[in-house]
Order: C-alpha cells, then sequence, then structure tokens
C-alpha cells in the first residue's frame, strides 16, 4: 500500500511538472512573437516616417525642373 501512494505521489508531480513546462514554453513563444510584432511595426513605422521627406523633396525638385 505504501508503494501505491508513494507512485501516485511521484506520478502526481510528474504531471504537475510537465504542465507547468509546458504552459512556461507557450507563454514565452506568445511573448517572443508580441515583441518580434512590437519590433516590426517600430521599424515600418520609422521607414514610412523617412519616406515623407524624401517623397516631398523629389515632388519638389520635379515640378522646379518644369
Amino acid at each position: 500500500m505504501e508503494w501505491i501512494t508513494l507512485a501516485s505521489t511521484v506520478v502526481g508531480a510528474g504531471i504537475a511538472t510537465g504542465s507547468a513546462l509546458l504552459l512556461d514554453r507557450r507563454r514565452w513563444q506568445r511573448e517572443r512573437r508580441d515583441r518580434e510584432l512590437e519590433t516590426r511595426r517600430t521599424l515600418y513605422g520609422d521607414y514610412l516616417a523617412c519616406l515623407g521627406p524624401g517623397r516631398r523633396s523629389g515632388r519638389a525638385s520635379a515640378c522646379a525642373t518644369r
């Protein structure tokens, strides 16, 4: 009877540890995806902000040469 109690405790601890590891890994993946998305949004915003002045100066040059 003592072995059954010990074995069920060990199995329960294994299940709890495994589920905690799985949940932590999924949370880590989700946070990594969120960071990558935020970085991409920032880069796209910076890129679009840099395009504005270049477009305006190109348009001004084109209008000045007419």
